[in-house]
């Protein structure tokens, strides 16, 4: 289904803004999930995101297919990492003591 454990996501992450040094992220766009359908675009914050995933919920990287409503394809899994201390948020296989997300272009 989605690759991981047969879990849907809370939310697919469709693009990202990282600060002007490129360590942190600062907002994500993306759809969340709501009951069986998708709500439109929306913004979370890094601090959103860091609270949802630290809540258990899980999102992925991921694109629309075409103009079909609540189609997705979707890539790697979102992840909280301990680095030196500090929590980054960063893709499944990936390593670094910044924020990345792996495949979710800039906006």
């Amino acid at each position: 289904m989605f690759g991981f454990l047969n879990k849907k996501p809370h939310g697919i992450i469709t693009s990202v803004r990282y600060t002007a040094d490129r360590e942190r992220l600062l907002l994500v766009r993306y759809y969340q999930r709501r009951g069986a359908i998708w709500s439109d675009l929306e913004l979370l914050s890094r601090e959103e995101l860091l609270a949802r995933l630290n809540a258990g919920q899980r999102f992925v990287v991921g694109q629309r297919q075409g103009d079909v409503p609540g189609s997705f394809e979707t890539g790697k899994i979102v992840e909280l990492r301990d680095a030196n201390g500090d929590t980054v948020i960063r893709t499944e296989g990936t390593s670094g003591a910044r924020d990345y997300l792996e495949g979710a272009p800039l906006f």
